[in-house]
This record gives C-alpha cells, structure tokens and sequence, in this order.
C-alpha cells in the first residue's frame, strides 16, 4: 500500500510539474514567435572572461559561422594572465563588430565586469554569454523569433564527453527540464547567465547590485530575481535553436565545487517558491531512498525493486520530451543508474555546502 502511495503521489507530482508544463511552454513559446519583434541589429553581446585561453576555440568558431551577427560583441577582459585576450583579438582583425575591453583595475568579478559592460551598449538589447560555450550558425536567425519581453530565459546545455561526465550533465538537464515545465505553469525558477537575454532599459532600471555582490557568482539567478521582484515579463523559450552548449566539468572535484557553488547562491537568492521546489524534490528522493533501504534491510527484495523500476519508469517517460527536444538521449538512457546514484549525490552535495568552500576563477565564491 505504501508504494502505491508514494508513487501516485509522485507520479501525480511530476506529470504535472513537468510533462503538462513542458506541454505548456511549448504552446506559449509558439504564440511568442507569432509575435516576433526581436532583430540581431537590436542585440548586444556581452561576455565576461578571465583565463578561458584553453576554452574559447569552440566560442570563436561559432561567431564566426554565424549566418547574421548582432551589432556588437563586447568580451570583458576579467584581469586574465593568460593569452585569452590575444586570441579574441585575431578574430577583431577579421570582424568589426567585436571588441576587448579590460576592466579598470578596480574592477573584477564578472557582475561588475557586467555592469561595466552594460555602459557601452547602445542597443534595446543585451545578451550576456559565457566565453566556453558555442552555438550553431542560425543563432542569430531563431532570436529574431522571440516575441517582445523584458528578459528571456535561453537554454544552456552541458555536454558530456564520456559516460561519466554524461552524468555530470544529468541532473542539470532534469533541473532544465523542470523550469521549463514551472515556466509553462508559473515562472522560471533560475536562469543560466551563459545564455540571458534581456532589455537594457529594465536592466538599469532593476539591478539591485549591493544586494548580492558578497557572492561572486550569481549574475543570473541575482538578476532573475531583480526582474520578477518588479514585475517585468519574463519568458522562457525552449528550443533547441536558441541554446548554447558548454563542456561539463572533466573531474569530480571540478563537478562538486560546481554544483556546490550553485547550490550556495540558490540558498541565498531568496526566492520562496524556488525553495519549495528543492525541498519538495528533496522530499520525494530521500523517501524513494528511504523505500529502497527498508525494503532491502527487511530482505523484501521484490518492494524494493518494485517501487525503484515503477520511479524511473514514470522518469524514463516524463523527461523524454525535453532530452528528445535538446538531442541529449545518450544522456537520457542513464536515468535508471542514476535514479540509485541521485540520493547520496543530494546528501554529499547538502553537507559539502555547510562545510567546503570553493574557489570560482580563482577567487572565493563569497566576498
């Protein structure tokens, strides 16, 4: 009885949250680009970068094969002592729409680097970027398919190389998936600043800087915030067209202080509702979990198989729509390993944020 319980009221949960959400905003996405008013001459790119000389190539390429190219690419030289900023330099010779500006020595951080930014645009719109990701050559051309808002929620996608680092991107995705199915209901709960897309305007007029800057990293949670405190429309699109993609972390520890940083800031956002939303998902894991450890203790190796095959199951199906979308199905096919994995990853990951203090580009996450 009890796993019938558990896995109605899960089942409940998540078709809801996630499947009739992901339902949703692909409707709502449809009806923004009926309304299309956005232009690649509207846009400015903005891209801070410290130290990315060995992670640029894939970035540099991708601008280069653009099929339309916004006004301006602004790269924000966050005081790097690497040649990062030579490199985007060999590309400016060949395109005069890009341009290097290192920050004052005052200066550092990729919020203030942002903010910097921010100054030296002249267009309706900014695009902030990562300097690791890359995109394909129409970008620009399925941009110009957004309706008016005043900020966009574009999708960023890990990519995994190997098998583990395929789970390094796991739950991201799911993560992923799950906003874009709170955005069909509600609203999104976090944003990527890897690829943002907002007005300038509603920028200046809604930054709340001094409130955050003792973290270092945030720009995008921070400035989803700012924008739905003071009401401004803010729409997700979930295409594959308009995401980018970056590598996963390559180690362990490297995933670790990732997510670790991650969870740091979503703590200290402060957003209610987000907060429900983990402690509901932590709710959930950890009873599966509880389930599986008390049917194996009691030897009642049938329950305990029974309520692990009919949980991924209904994950197996539920998720499918989005990884179909974002082509990540080798990624996809790992769910059931990862339905064993996803609980002690929860615990580490919960204790690591009280203790472990990691650095981000070289400096501590909290200033």
């Amino acid at each position: 009885m009890e796993i019938i319980i558990y896995i109605s009221i899960y089942g409940v949960l998540v078709y809801l949250l996630i499947a009739f959400g992901w339902i949703q905003i692909v409707r709502k996405s449809k009806r923004n680009r009926e309304k299309a008013e956005i232009r690649s001459e509207d846009i400015t790119v903005l891209i801070p970068f410290r130290n990315e000389e060995l992670r640029l190539e894939p970035l540099l390429k991708s601008i280069q094969n653009l099929e339309k190219q916004p006004a301006r690419w602004i790269f924000l030289n966050d005081h790097s002592d690497d040649n990062g900023p030579d490199l985007i330099k060999n590309l400016e010779n060949s395109l005069d729409n890009i341009s290097v500006i290192d920050l004052p020595d005052n200066t550092q951080g990729k919020k203030r680097a942002i903010l910097h930014g921010v100054d030296l645009v002249e267009t309706e719109f900014i695009l902030t970027m990562d300097a690791d990701v890359w995109f394909e050559s129409n970008y620009f051309s399925e941009l110009e398919k957004l309706g008016q808002a005043d900020m966009y929620v574009l999708p960023a996608i890990l990519k995994g190389q190997s098998s583990l680092e395929r789970f390094y991107e796991l739950d991201v995705a799911m993560a992923n998936a799950m906003n874009s199915g709170l955005a069909g209901w509600t609203r999104p709960i976090f944003a990527s600043g890897a690829n943002l897309l907002y007005r300038k305007s509603a920028y200046l007029e809604v930054n709340d800087l001094a409130s955050h800057e003792h973290m270092a990293s945030g720009d995008d949670t921070y400035l989803l915030r700012d924008f739905r405190n003071a009401n401004k429309k803010v729409e997700l699109d979930a295409r594959l067209s308009t995401s980018v993609s970056t590598e996963t972390p390559h180690s362990l520890s490297e995933f670790l202080d990732q997510r670790i940083r991650w969870a740091g800031k979503t703590k200290d956002v402060g957003d209610h509702f987000a907060t429900f939303i983990s402690i509901l998902q932590f709710v959930l894991t950890m009873t599966f979990a509880f389930f599986v450890v008390k049917y194996i203790v009691e030897q009642d190796f049938f329950s305990a198989l029974l309520i692990y095959a009919l949980k991924t199951g209904i994950d197996i199906v539920v998720f499918f729509p989005y990884f179909a979308q974002m082509k990540r199905m080798e990624t996809w096919v790992l769910i059931p390993i990862y339905e064993l994995l996803f609980p002690i990853y929860s615990v580490i990951i919960g204790i690591a944020v009280l203790f472990r203090k990691p650095k981000w580009k070289g400096r501590a996450i909290y200033n």
